[in-house]
């Protein structure tokens, strides 16, 4: 084309052209909330066991207890780990005996311990931190825990400190300061391996672990009952009730603030047997005509628009030492709903 031709057609493309305003987006840019400890681990918690990823949250001291109880229900014949992460100590002392896989520490030659490595049923792995919004596990590969220890065995274990998981990805990139300190490659797992074909058939563990389980090494359980010290008190962070403290227990959070402002003591979760969707029962801390109340799992812990147009949260959680003195006049013992 000569460059008369072009000159010809870029002028009545500039001729044709017509005056567009600028976009300008309404409202103010989006942040995303910020969550407590609590909120975190439960967010977390939920992102990935929809995903099927299993995730059992400890008191830290009790983590070795729990892998021994996941893998003596799993049967696993090997292990994989690193010989000088955090945990390789405790593993060596711990996962040892009739019942336990044969520890396999990860060789540094990759090429020498491949073949091992593919035979390699369960591999433990160490996390930088976890991200709630999305159920993310951080893991950064080094020498000593490659990224091979993750991708390899049918079930990837993943060790996760509380106190490390952040409420988004920007949350965590900036507190970490990952621009300081990259790695060449840095791993955010979302759950186990998944795919699906054209037919929308979705089919797990086909490039990698079919299974992920996460243990949670709290600051303090999760789930757990009161109990007392040795001196026969009540720990500090019990529900006075005026019962005997260690046959009942509570999960998360037991009391909740409304958005309208009254107060609410969660019983536990439970299954609708008619939609089989997941719900919060739930009883009011206030004269009721009704005693306890249900809602979707995702409503009550969802969002809320108020009377004042602004995004706030339905429930609440909030402690007991928080509540109103007429609230906890209502308080009963928590109900053990645990299986067994």
């Amino acid at each position: 084309m000569s460059s008369t031709a072009r000159d010809r057609i870029f002028a009545r493309l500039h001729a044709a052209r017509t005056t567009v305003s600028p976009y300008v987006p309404r409202g103010g840019s989006w942040q995303a909330p910020m969550l407590d400890k609590d909120q975190r681990i439960e967010l977390l918690k939920k992102r990935m066991e929809t995903v099927r990823s299993e995730v059992h949250v400890v008191p830290e001291a009790e983590w070795p207890a729990k892998l021994l109880e996941v893998l003596k229900a799993r049967e696993p014949q090997t292990m994989a780990y690193g010989h000088d992460a955090w945990f390789g100590g405790t593993l060596r002392s711990k996962v040892k005996g009739k019942g336990l896989p044969k520890l396999v520490p990860y060789g540094e030659n990759v090429e020498a311990f491949r073949d091992e490595l593919f035979g390699i049923d369960v591999g433990i792995t160490s996390t930088l931190g976890g991200i709630a919004e999305n159920g993310t596990l951080i893991v950064w590969p080094t020498p000593q825990e490659p990224r091979l220890l993750s991708l390899v065995p049918t079930v990837h274990i993943a060790l996760l400190k509380a106190d490390t998981i952040y409420s988004t990805l920007a949350e965590a990139m900036r507190e970490m300061r990952w621009a300081e300190n990259m790695p060449t490659n840095a791993l955010l797992i979302s759950g186990p391996s998944k795919t699906a074909d054209i037919e929308m058939t979705l089919a797990f563990g086909v490039h990698g672990p079919g299974k992920g389980d996460s243990l949670f090494p709290a600051r303090r359980a999760w789930c757990g009952g009161t109990s007392t010290t040795k001196e026969g008190k009540m720990p500090e962070n019990a529900i006075p009730n005026g019962h005997a403290a260690d046959h009942h227990s509570f999960c998360g959070h037991a009391f909740y603030k409304h958005f309208k402002g009254r107060y609410y003591q969660v019983v536990g979760d439970a299954l609708d047997t008619a939609t089989e969707g997941r719900v919060v029962v739930y009883r009011t801390l206030y004269p009721s005509g009704h005693a306890l109340f249900t809602r979707p799992y995702d409503e009550f812990h969802g969002w809320k628009e108020n009377a004042d147009g602004q995004r706030v949260r339905r429930f609440t959680p909030v402690g007991h030492a928080d509540l109103p003195a007429d609230a906890r006049a209502h308080v009963i013992a928590a109900l053990d709903l645990t299986a067994g």
